[in-house]
């Protein structure tokens, strides 16, 4: 329900200094590669285009893509965080709080 979605927002939000990729769900009948330039716009205010695959990380059903920014502004980020920042990869993967998108990013570190 909306309200549900609502109160989960808010307490992620809430939640302390967290750093993260934007990721999200997947919506009855969407490619997942839509999805992701989707949730990626919704959460940073950023128009992407996907140029390349990182696959499915072992033991989730989450996708990973390399993206390049074409346009959007921070400043249209929905509200599901309060600030969203652009860093290099290598800074990123020192920065991020969850460990597998650590090594998300180191693995495309490794790839360039």
């Amino acid at each position: 329900s909306a309200a549900a979605s609502d109160v989960y927002k808010r307490q992620k939000k809430n939640r302390g200094k967290i750093i993260e990729l934007p990721k999200g769900k997947i919506e009855q009948g969407e490619d997942v590669k839509i999805a992701a330039i989707r949730e990626t716009r919704e959460e940073t205010g950023l128009k992407v285009i996907i140029t390349g695959e990182l696959g499915v990380l072992p033991g989730t059903y989450t996708y990973w893509f390399v993206m390049r920014m074409t346009g959007g502004a921070f400043k249209n980020h929905d509200n599901e965080y309060d600030t969203v920042v652009w860093m290099p990869i290598a800074e990123a993967a020192t920065r991020l709080t969850d460990p597998d998108q650590q090594r998300i990013l180191k693995h495309v570190e490794l790839r360039r």
